[in-house]
């Protein structure tokens, strides 16, 4: 073969081994270097293609199966808070049901016509997610609205469940933030991705010069190539490496569990010395002269009060519930109960507001600074409140 007909770009390696004749027994292996363009340091573009259309496929079979539990957990990643942004992701996610598969097929059979096409989906998907940005930014940063004032919220914006559920759960701060650190990097992944199929498609287009040309299924499309696998040296090594990378993980794990429980252990010895010493002392009985009179009697509250302080905690919700319910006709006692009672996950876990307010009376971590007092009406003589 002539000088004009050799490839225009060849990838070489240097040795196998550094030399060792200093006498230190090191052995090195060499970098390599290669003519074609990888995906995060390590997938060919061919691989990365592919794999991009079958997450693009399998997202779009996720989003019908499970509508809402896939918004649900994708929402922070590429959004859909807003109902237009919403419907608008949700149709491109599931057109990926058709697209995917067309990307993964140009990509096994080297078809630039379908890698064509898969790229405009992933062209048009960025178009969709930097509208949703524009749509759902500002409707995040005033979340606070939906529980300071739900009707101006409702008339610039719509109903809107989702963001009255996150800000009566007090997360518009922490939903946020988890959208910024997690919606920035989604995009601009969305991009690489983007200009990953651009680059795998213009290699698919580029054919090199020194090609046989033929016509039908002679024809040779230029996308194939192959390089020498590792030798069994380079493979030993890589297996060691491996095995050495696994103890080490190991060991990390069993570091981590031991930390872990030496942290339990000593909560529940800390939370056993805290109910020894902080025992409420008990009410003191006032007896007067002459006529019997009902007193009040003021003291600490203790673990056994806690179904009472859960009845007043309803009646509580219900007399604001009854107050509002001509202004705020969407709002139920359950989403009175999450604004002024407590969170989600202590509402919703038995006798989690009990429990709550045991840790309240005993002084636990984060009320050690809170004093809860009681005022009880006693006749004198009867031991027992009314």
């Amino acid at each position: 073969m002539s000088a004009a007909a050799a490839p225009k770009r060849a990838w070489t390696r240097s040795a196998s081994y550094a030399d060792d004749s200093d006498g230190g027994g090191s052995r090195r292996f060499a970098a390599r270097v290669y003519d074609h363009a990888v995906v995060c340091c390590c997938l060919p573009l061919r691989t990365a293609v592919f794999l991009a259309g079958a997450a693009v496929a399998l997202n779009a079979v996720a989003l019908i199966v499970s509508r809402t539990a896939t918004e649900d957990v994708l929402r922070v990643f590429i959004g859909g808070y807003a109902a237009r942004s919403r419907a608008v992701v949700n149709i491109v996610q599931v057109l990926g049901l058709f697209w995917g598969p067309i990307g993964v097929l140009g990509a096994w059979h080297l078809r630039t016509s379908a890698v064509r096409l898969f790229l405009g989906y992933q062209v048009a998907r960025l178009a969709a997610w930097s509208w949703m940005v524009w749509v759902d930014v500002p409707l995040l940063w005033n979340c606070e609205l939906w529980t300071s004032d739900v009707k101006k919220a409702a008339q610039i914006y719509g109903w809107n469940d989702a963001m009255f559920e996150i800000a009566v759960d007090q997360r518009c701060s922490a939903e946020r933030a988890a959208f910024l650190w997690c919606s920035i990097p989604t995009l601009l992944f969305a991009i690489y991705c983007t200009a990953t199929t651009q680059m795998f498609l213009e290699e698919l287009e580029d054919e090199p010069a020194y090609l046989l040309k033929g016509s039908g299924k002679a024809a040779v499309s230029g996308a194939f190539y192959t390089r020498s696998t590792a030798s069994r040296s380079l493979a030993a090594q890589m297996k060691a490496e491996e095995e050495e990378r696994a103890r080490r993980e190991q060991q990390q794990q069993e570091e981590e569990a031991t930390a872990r429980r030496e942290r339990h252990h000593h909560q529940q010895h800390q939370q056993q010395q805290q109910e020894q010493e902080d025992t409420p002392p008990s009410a003191e009985e006032v007896s007067g002269q002459g006529e019997s009179v009902p007193f009040l009697a003021v003291d600490r509250v203790s673990v056994s009060d806690a179904d009472r302080f859960v009845e007043l905690q309803d009646a509580f919700a219900a007399g604001h519930r009854e107050l509002a319910q001509g202004v705020y006709e969407h709002v139920g006692l359950r989403d009175w109960q999450l604004s002024l009672c407590c969170p989600r996950e202590i509402l919703d876990t038995p006798r989690g507001r009990q429990g709550q307010f045991a840790s309240m009376a005993r002084g636990e971590e984060p009320y050690g600074n809170l004093t809860i007092m009681k005022a009880v009406v006693r006749p004198e003589g009867e031991a027992t409140a009314k």
